[in-house]
């Protein structure tokens, strides 16, 4: 057998393999208490999956952005030098010490926004004090406070931290290696040369001051919206659920991105395309939103920032669990529905301002049941505006399903059974799948 016949043996091995396996899911999902059993049983697959299978390697010196408002505590204060990449377990994480209670934060709020001299600030006469005390300490070398052992080298590093404050405010925000390239700095200044300010990661997600006090209350204070910080140390709780999301990805890649700053390395199939484009493409500033099939909710996190009510729905079990940690760990309010759309208020018509309906309807089209279930479920939604990602028409999955439309059949389709006549193409996923805006006469 030649290479190239064993190329094409394989390539129809492999598409018969997956139409053994799209006639297979097609009548389990005819079958409502079995597909009950098979999502019973990926739940319990998954648990120990995650039990026994080692997490992905962590970047502990990536850099991670964020904005400032969401560091309110103060927990650990590690050296970053000797625990970058710690994983801590315990209590630390339910502190009650606010960052803005530092004595240093309302110094430079004094400073900077009374207009105060530094040396009336409590800091400055802090730092002073300590300065005095090992000058008038006998047989003991003077110490570094705050990289200054005079008086003279304090009033300097004032200097100093005013120019920044007044370069941050004026340039924005820089991480440290972006101002050293630069300058092309050389010599060393306790200033300029300060790391990176970092954090630690609580249980639930919460981001913690660690170090770097000064520069994030100028950040603070100035309201920049994303500073780079670094991770020194992580929950053993945290890194856990960390771990739960890789082993929950398929191919490697979650569904959709995940929205808090220490997640966004995980590697997703879809990027911010699709929300920017509906983004762009809705008629409605605010109102109620419902997304069949959320998945881990990257809509609903997205558009509740816009100002929007929003519902998820979601079936599968591994998903709603992840679900309900990604909305606690983001500290949302919108509503998650973990059952069928098809069961969701049965009988009863869905009254939402805009509804998402992204690469799910088409799994409808499988089965018989489904199909007369899909075309119930059209006549009951009442909203404004409808966003629809169809599938391709040719994908494997849907050898041998009940119906298979086109796009823009699909589009025909929907409308015909919805109280919105009107639709147009808005865009189109790298994927090829089309994407359909919705609305009323």
């Amino acid at each position: 057998m030649s290479k190239q016949e064993a190329k094409n043996f394989r390539s129809c091995l492999t598409s018969i393999n997956r139409k053994i396996r799209g006639h297979l899911v097609q009548a389990i999902c005819a079958q409502p208490r079995i597909l009950r059993l098979v999502k019973e049983l990926r739940f319990k697959t998954w648990t120990l999956l995650v039990r026994f299978r080692s997490s992905k390697n962590l970047d502990v010196n990536k850099i991670i952005w964020v904005n400032p408002e969401r560091i309110e505590y103060c927990a650990l204060e590690l050296t970053p030098d000797f625990n970058i990449g710690r994983v801590i377990g315990g209590n630390w994480d339910k502190t009650t010490r606010r960052f803005e209670d530092l004595d240093v934060y309302q110094s430079f709020r004094r400073r900077f926004i009374d207009g105060d001299e530094w040396n009336t600030t409590s800091f400055y006469k802090y730092v002073l004090s300590e300065i005095e005390k090992d000058r008038l300490a006998e047989d003991v070398n003077p110490l570094y406070h705050w990289g200054c052992r005079t008086k003279k080298e304090l009033d300097e590093r004032m200097k100093k931290t005013d120019h920044l404050y007044y370069e941050i405010k004026t340039q924005g925000y820089k991480s440290k290696k972006n101002m050293r390239k630069e300058r092309h700095m050389s010599s060393y200044d306790p200033l300029e040369f300060e790391d990176e300010i970092t954090v630690n990661i609580g249980r639930d997600g919460d981001i913690f001051f660690n170090d770097g006090r000064h520069r994030l209350a100028i950040a603070k204070i100035l309201k920049i919206s994303k500073i780079p910080v670094k991770v020194v140390a992580r929950h053993t709780e945290w890194m856990k659920f960390r771990k739960e999301l890789i082993v929950s990805a398929k191919k490697g890649k979650i569904y959709q991105p995940l929205t808090h700053p220490d997640l966004q390395d995980i590697p997703s199939h879809h990027d911010s395309f699709r929300f920017d484009l509906i983004k762009k493409n809705l008629s409605i500033k605010k109102g109620t939103v419902l997304d069949i099939g959320a998945q881990l909710g990257y809509f609903c996190h997205r558009l509740e920032e816009e100002g929007f009510d929003c519902y998820a729905v979601e079936s599968d079990p591994v998903n709603i669990y992840l679900l309900k940690k990604t909305q606690k760990i983001e500290k949302r309010r919108f509503g998650i529905i973990p059952q069928s759309i098809f069961d969701y208020n049965k009988g009863s018509n869905l009254s939402f301002d805009i509804v998402l309906a992204l690469n799910i309807f088409h799994h409808f089209l499988k089965t018989r049941k489904s199909y007369e279930e899909l075309i119930v479920l059209l006549k009951r939604i009442k909203t404004k505006e409808m966003f629809f990602q169809a599938h391709r028409y040719d994908e494997p999955q849907m050898s041998g399903a009940y119906k298979n439309l086109h796009p823009d059949e699909f589009a025909d389709f929907i409308s015909r059974y919805t109280n919105l006549t009107n639709y147009k193409l808005i865009g189109e996923t790298k994927d090829n799948r089309k994407i359909y805006k919705f609305y009323g006469g």
